[in-house]
């Protein structure tokens, strides 16, 4: 495998029920990864489900596209990720008219990515707030609590909204990409005697020296038991190490 993957879905403890976060990965064939995390709004109503929806829908679309002739004619990350986006749009408008969902139901953020193992290019779209780490390098997505939910603009001409939105890159010379959702921000410490670390260089950014796909949780435990640390906010991280 050209690449190693790794994850963690964690709840916050201001969520007694339920982790609003989800995250998704899949292959597009054996060159492209995909990777999404979301974060539905707490504002929203029954938030776990349009987080956990958008993955669903992400999964459907990866699946349809991988048997369409249209995939083989995309030969950029950034092509492939705006025919994925534009499917998503159009999966999650035709869900929320079949379920009769209101947009609050529909209110959740989410960070997507598109890799290209070979060229090791990565496409990067950012829909309300997160948290991005390429090669060490943090863009910490800030909305000011106010985010940019994908289920805002479900109603637009999906070109018209996507050629307006500027939370789009494309980076160069990928080895190590991080996604995450807010909740990577919101990690307390109690213990007051040790200077507690970056938790953002603890999961996104420090060298990963093992294979071992459950690494992430074990950097959240070791966060728990030596710091006190507490996450106050669920949490979704995707790290793409290519080789």
């Amino acid at each position: 495998m050209p690449y190693q993957l790794f994850t963690t879905l964690q709840r916050g403890y201001t969520h007694a029920l339920f982790c609003e976060d989800f995250l998704f990965t899949q292959s597009l064939g054996q060159r492209y990864l995909l990777a999404a995390v979301m974060d539905g709004s707490t504002m929203g109503k029954t938030s776990f489900f349009a987080s956990t929806l958008i993955a669903k829908l992400l999964r459907k679309v990866c699946t349809t596209l991988m048997y369409q002739p249209e995939l083989s004619q995309l030969k950029d990350v950034a092509q492939i990720g705006k025919e994925v986006l534009k499917q998503l749009f159009l999966e999650f408008k035709q869900a929320r008219n079949q379920l009769f969902l209101s947009q609050e139901e529909t209110m959740s953020t989410v960070v997507l990515t598109v890799i290209d193992q070979v060229h090791h290019r990565a496409w990067v779209v950012g829909i309300g707030d997160g948290v991005i780490a390429v090669n060490g390098q943090v863009k910490i997505l800030d909305q000011d609590n106010q985010p940019d939910y994908l289920g805002y603009h479900i109603n637009q001409a999906f070109d018209k909204w996507f050629s307006q939105h500027a939370q789009v890159w494309v980076f160069e010379q990928v080895h190590d990409l991080s996604i995450a959702t807010d909740g990577v921000l919101a990690i307390e410490f109690d213990n007051t005697s040790d200077t507690p670390p970056s938790p953002i260089d603890e999961i996104m950014v420090n060298t990963i020296d093992t294979e071992d796909a459950h690494v992430l949780e074990q950097v959240v435990a070791r966060l728990r038991s030596q710091y006190q640390a507490d996450l106050q906010d669920d949490m979704a991280v995707v790290r793409v190490l290519i080789k």
